[in-house]
């Protein structure tokens, strides 16, 4: 049996693991430019695969997205990722 230390100690990395998208991926230049559409992701869930790529961009362009790949790009609040 684990003690209740261990269980606080996990408890307390897991609430503290947010991601900070890195400089390129705050870049809307990094989308592919040949796509009309992208994908969209919040909190591990595709919301759609047909978001306009000028959309997209505006959303990175804004701060409310980041890149994940040059064919999808996933929410952020108060520049943490939501994807």
């Amino acid at each position: 049996m684990r003690s209740k230390n261990y269980y606080d100690k996990t408890r307390r990395a897991a609430s503290s693991s947010a991601y900070y998208p890195s400089g390129w991926q705050l870049d809307n230049t990094s989308l592919d430019e040949t796509l009309s559409t992208v994908q969209f992701w919040v909190n591990g869930t595709m919301l759609t695969a047909q978001m306009p790529l000028a959309e997209a961009k505006e959303k990175v362009r804004k701060g409310e997205a980041f890149v994940i790949s040059s064919q999808a790009i996933g929410a952020m609040k108060d520049n943490i990722s939501q994807a």
